[in-house]
């Protein structure tokens, strides 16, 4: 992703991240936290620390896209604003360091409004 940046490849740049953003969501359908909460605990603490920083390396990427979007996810995650570059996503110890230093992330809010189709354009 990062070479189609600095190729000005924006197109191909946002569908490698879209791309990310899918596997994403399809860990998050195949592992199903919400079941493992009841059938294996320690197996959802690993899925949703993986996926903690799949969504923070994602929203680190979006950033040239959506700055204030991207800042909006990052700060909700705690990520300090010193740690949002490019090369703070191979930093392989900072989720071991975020832990150890307490860090807590505030309650999920919607970063993006919800786009309500009018109800004239809906097909009936």
């Amino acid at each position: 992703m990062r070479g189609h940046i600095e190729l000005f490849e924006i197109h191909l740049a946002i569908e490698v991240w879209l791309r990310a953003v899918y596997a994403a969501n399809k860990y998050i359908d195949e592992q199903a936290p919400w079941t493992l909460r009841k059938t294996d605990p320690e197996r959802m603490k690993t899925v949703l620390s993986v996926l903690f920083a799949v969504i923070r390396d994602l929203a680190i990427l979006a950033q040239p896209f959506v700055p204030a979007g991207a800042a909006k996810v990052l700060d909700q995650m705690a990520i300090g604003e010193g740690e949002r570059s490019f090369a703070d996503i191979a930093d392989a110890d900072w989720f071991k360091r975020f832990v150890d230093e307490g860090r807590t992330i505030s309650p999920p809010q919607p970063v993006f409004p919800r786009i309500a189709e009018p109800e004239s354009s809906r097909a009936g």
